[in-house]
């Protein structure tokens, strides 16, 4: 699939195409998307994290979370926020980052071995944190199909399989 995958264009600004250009080589967006779609036939489903962080890059920084470290917030069937996990091992505990992106902007939340701490800049990574007002969403969800055993979340490839060989195992 991500052979095939020519280019992303943007239609009428030259700028814009040669800053989008700028964007994917550093990020080496085919990579990443050559990733993206092995972790969603994987885990089911997974989301973009699009950020900034001026010390690495002049440019948006493109990331993907497998379905394992993301969790979704619906409205009626509508994403409404997309939550990317990131644990940290520390001595005195495993913490673990929530960042909360939704159209209103990014909020975090830190927990210490499941507790929810009241400064999210409590520990080293996440001393320099700030919580952005913008008003789009700032993550990408992606699924290629919906799961029957989960609401909301996609299907993984394995999961037919692995009802196949319950079967076989039953037989």
């Amino acid at each position: 699939i991500v052979d095939s995958f020519n280019k992303i264009t943007v239609e009428n600004n030259e700028e814009a195409q040669k800053i989008w250009k700028e964007i994917a080589n550093e990020n080496d967006f085919k990579e990443v998307v050559r990733q993206a779609i092995v972790d969603v036939f994987v885990c089911g489903d997974g989301s973009y994290k699009i950020s900034y962080d001026t010390e690495l890059s002049k440019y948006p920084i493109v990331e993907f979370y497998a379905g394992s470290d993301v969790e979704y917030e619906q409205v009626r069937g509508r994403i409404k926020t997309v939550i990317f996990k990131n644990v940290y091992n520390k001595k005195e505990g495993i913490y673990v980052l929530k960042e909360r992106y939704s159209n209103t902007g990014i909020k975090y939340e830190l927990y210490k071995d499941g507790n929810l701490l009241d400064d999210y800049r409590a520990i080293e990574e996440t001393k320099d944190l700030q919580e952005p007002n913008v008003k789009f969403m700032m993550a990408v969800p992606m699924k290629f199909n919906k799961s029957k055993k989960y609401k909301g979340r996609g299907q993984s490839i394995f999961d037919k399989k692995i009802d196949a060989f319950d079967s076989f195992d039953e037989v």
